[in-house]
């Protein structure tokens, strides 16, 4: 299973792309990470993490736009959410809960898809240097393992360029910051939202460790006490079922999917009850034509006998059925 949400934001001077740990995974033990991701999805959350991890102080959510990485070149990327504001300095951000050395690479090469899809193809080829936004990478780390505060991850270890300029010519560092409750960082003073997040896993944590809950017991827990104390409520209320949906092993992706058949499902009821409606309104209009016709044919019958006219010559004038005729007649007399 493998969960794919990736954002994007740029703001005002400033930009950021939250991007998620996308290794597939045997189980759904990492919930958390799916949950980060439609936390931070949500702009006015997005914003304010920008804001925490840029020192600025951004205000206008409505600025930021979503530019959604798509089609062949970024399959592996298909359910990107990106945001943008402004062409500036560029922010990536990863939520790690697997601690890993690895994250430069990753993130380098995330930044250079990006560059690809904004950078316009004809401009590679002029001799004019394209002013790119200077990339800033982060990593928000709360694993179980015990890690510094912060600390910074290069490339190629920090390794500087010998003498003789055989040493690499490309540098790559990430920002690592624990963003787990206990450890304090300011970050989370800054950033109300990812406050109450790293309280909330915090509190999942103490459930299975303090109180023997399976996970799913602890998530369930963790869901009603932090509606109940007002932690990242108005998110619980309106997603907890897509978090309780995590940890029975569907993914973002799949829940979107079930979504969709669903509305194509209630669009194909709606749309059999149109038919039907229109069905019956169609017989209705022909019963309604059919018994004017018939009313009129009886009026112009009654009058032609009136003037005493033959059955005979009625019904060869209106070709209505002679047994219809001699009704009409009976009734008259």
């Amino acid at each position: 299973m493998e969960l794919l949400d990736d954002y994007i934001l740029r703001a005002e001077g400033k930009s950021l792309i939250l991007k998620e740990n996308t290794a597939p995974y045997a189980s759904n033990r990492e919930f958390k990470d799916g949950m980060f991701r439609l936390l931070f999805s949500e702009k006015k959350a997005a914003l304010e993490l920008l804001n925490a991890l840029e020192g600025t102080e951004r205000k206008d959510e409505g600025k930021i736009e979503i530019d959604t990485l798509r089609g062949a070149l970024y399959k592996r990327r298909q359910n990107d959410l990106a945001f943008r504001y402004d062409f500036s300095p560029l922010s990536v951000v990863e939520h790690m809960s697997t601690w890993s050395e690895n994250m430069p690479l990753r993130e380098a090469a995330y930044v250079f898809r990006v560059y690809e899809k904004i950078v316009p193809d004809r401009e590679l080829y002029k001799e004019a240097r394209f002013p790119l936004p200077i990339p800033r990478l982060y990593v928000l780390y709360n694993g179980t393992r015990d890690k510094p505060l912060e600390t910074v991850q290069h490339l190629f270890g920090g390794v500087d360029p010998d003498p003789e300029g055989n040493g690499p010519m490309m540098e790559v560092a990430v920002k690592m910051i624990n963003i787990n409750l206990h450890k304090n960082h300011p970050i989370l003073d800054r950033s109300p939202t990812l406050k109450q997040y790293a309280q909330f896993i915090d509190r999942v944590r103490n459930h299975v460790k303090l109180e023997r809950m399976d996970r799913d017991e602890a998530i369930l827990a963790s869901i009603e006490s932090c509606v109940k104390d007002g932690i990242l409520e108005d998110f619980l209320r309106k997603h907890g079922s897509e978090v309780i949906n995590m940890l029975t092993g569907i993914t973002l992706e799949e829940l979107y999917e079930i979504r969709e058949e669903e509305a194509e499902e209630r669009g194909a009821r709606r749309g059999a009850k149109e038919k039907e409606a229109a069905v019956k309104k169609a017989e209705a209009e022909a019963k309604a034509a059919k018994k004017a016709m018939e009313e009129k044919d009886r009026l112009y019958i009654t009058k032609l006998l009136r003037k005493n006219w033959t059955v005979e010559e009625i019904q060869e004038l209106t070709e209505v059925p002679m047994s219809k005729i001699l009704q009409i007649q009976a009734a008259l007399h």
